[in-house]
């Protein structure tokens, strides 16, 4: 028996399929075509952190200077380790193991910022957040980088603080990791890297620069590969969206107040997710001395996302959604006065439930073949 007999054994036979496709990634060799009951759907959508990160999605976050990437991800990246919520909105169950790649302020420079998150979540002083901080000038465009990153991760996998594997990998910034080496080929390469840490069911943000017209810099390649796109921009005089009214001049840069930082949270692009009608602009403040979030638009943005998801989501769907139980979904929904369109909910499970598109036609008959035989 040669070594590709021994492997389609282990796959067909023991069930080895996932573990052989990463043995082959690794050392170089192609997976070649799949039969489809040989095909590893995986499971279904799940979130990291409802509704913003999916498990094993990358995410790009990206916007002008100082207007709060470092700050915002640092709220993700500590909400997915401890399990909790951010403002309130994004949601994580579980604790899981992070990572986070600093490549531009450094040790002396970052050290405040994981004091005001640590403030924001209220931790003691004696907590033990799963959670590492890798803080060096590297670059991802090169192996060595990568190999960097790589050998982190293998450590990380080993410590008992969370029994899981890493989950998570804020990259904080590209910009700063790349050089000026940012051309397609470059960004293929690490793109391709990226990937295999997707297999591996690792979660990856990337912060990124926009030029001075809130365009994203370098190869737009990075729009076609990312999964999610997601914008931070200062709220704008006559737009709703936090970019400029193109039809206007841009306005003079006025005096800012540090004591607090504005944004706004726009979504550009969500491939995966399969809610992606039901993400409306965030408007947020955070207060630099309280160390605290604020959303502004919370009442506005829970009764457009709830009217939007009822029209084809059943409670349970939609408490995947939020993080929520169903129970809570029906309060939130009384609440703001949301009725549940009728025909929400698509496909059956046996006793004329919605969950699929794809069944709808089917289940409507069987449902009605049930309820007259009632």
């Amino acid at each position: 028996m040669n070594i590709e007999e021994f492997l389609e054994k282990a796959r067909s036979e023991y069930g080895f399929g996932a573990f052989i496709r990463e043995l082959r990634r690794k050392k170089g060799g192609r997976i070649g075509a799949q039969k489809d009951k040989d095909f590893d759907c995986g499971e279904e959508h799940k979130f990291l952190l409802a509704p913003l990160i999916s498990e094993g999605d990358t995410t790009l976050l990206y916007s002008g200077k100082g207007l709060g990437k470092t700050v915002i991800a640092m709220g993700i990246a500590y909400a997915v380790a401890l399990g909790r919520s951010l403002f309130d909105l994004w949601k994580s169950n579980n604790p899981q193991k992070v990572l986070y790649v600093e490549t531009e302020i450094g040790v002396r420079g970052f050290a405040g910022r994981i004091r005001s998150t640590r403030r924001v979540f209220k931790l003691t002083q004696d907590a033990d957040v799963p959670i590492w901080f890798l803080l060096e000038r590297l670059n991802l465009y090169t192996e060595e980088g990568r190999k960097l990153v790589e050998n982190e991760i293998a450590k990380i996998n080993a410590a008992a603080l969370v029994e899981e594997t890493l989950k998570f990998i804020v990259i904080d910034n590209l910009t700063s990791a790349i050089g000026s080496n940012d051309t397609p080929a470059a960004w293929d390469v690490f793109y391709t890297w990226v990937m295999g840490l997707k297999e591996q069911g690792i979660s990856v943000l990337i912060l990124f620069h926009a030029n001075d017209d809130d365009s994203l810099r370098g190869s737009k390649m990075k729009l076609i590969n990312i999964d999610n796109v997601i914008f931070l921009g200062r709220p704008q005089p006559g737009s709703g969206d936090g970019k400029p009214n193109k039809r206007q001049k841009k306005t003079e840069k006025q005096p800012q107040d540090r004591s607090k930082i504005s944004m706004n949270i726009v979504f550009e692009n969500l491939r995966n997710n399969p809610y992606p009608e039901a993400y409306t602009t965030i408007k947020l403040e955070y207060s630099v001395p309280n160390c605290s979030w604020k959303m502004l638009n919370f009442e506005q943005y829970m009764r457009s996302t709830l009217s939007s998801l009822s029209e084809y989501c059943s409670d349970e769907e939609m408490a995947k959604f939020f993080g929520e139980t169903p129970r809570q979904i029906k309060e939130l929904r009384r609440k703001y006065d949301i009725r549940k369109n009728k025909s929400s909910g698509l496909g059956c499970d046996g006793q004329g439930k919605v969950e699929d598109a794809a069944y709808s036609m089917d289940c409507d008959l069987a449902q009605r073949k049930t309820e007259s035989e009632v």
